[in-house]
């Protein structure tokens, strides 16, 4: 599977690829985003959705902030965030909600 921005992370759940990618060619105006720096896609390169929800947390600044990775924490799959915080993401839409600060 080839993709427009370079991956940081690559990881299959269920026959559908989520990826992390890296931050340093996202910009305000890229799509995604540099502070949207993950998707998920289909088996056929299909894109399911863009991350999202951010915004709404106050956790997050998008003048620094950008995804790094990926975790399981107690059975649920997070996104961690460069500032140090980890977000729970559901993997039907792409919402994001404030999980801890691990720093």
């Amino acid at each position: 599977m080839k993709f427009f921005f370079e991956p940081l992370e690559i990881k299959e759940i269920d026959g559908q690829f989520l990826v992390v990618y890296k931050w340093g060619n996202l910009t305000e105006s890229s799509c995604p985003r540099v502070w949207e720096n993950v998707e998920l896609f289909d088996a056929q390169g299909n894109k399911l959705w863009t991350v999202n929800g951010m915004e709404k947390c106050k956790f997050w600044d998008n003048k620094i902030d950008t995804f790094v990775g990926t975790r399981v924490k107690l059975g649920r799959l997070q996104l961690t965030s460069f500032s140090g915080n980890s977000y729970d993401i559901n993997l039907h839409t792409g919402q994001v909600t404030h999980a801890e600060y691990h720093k």
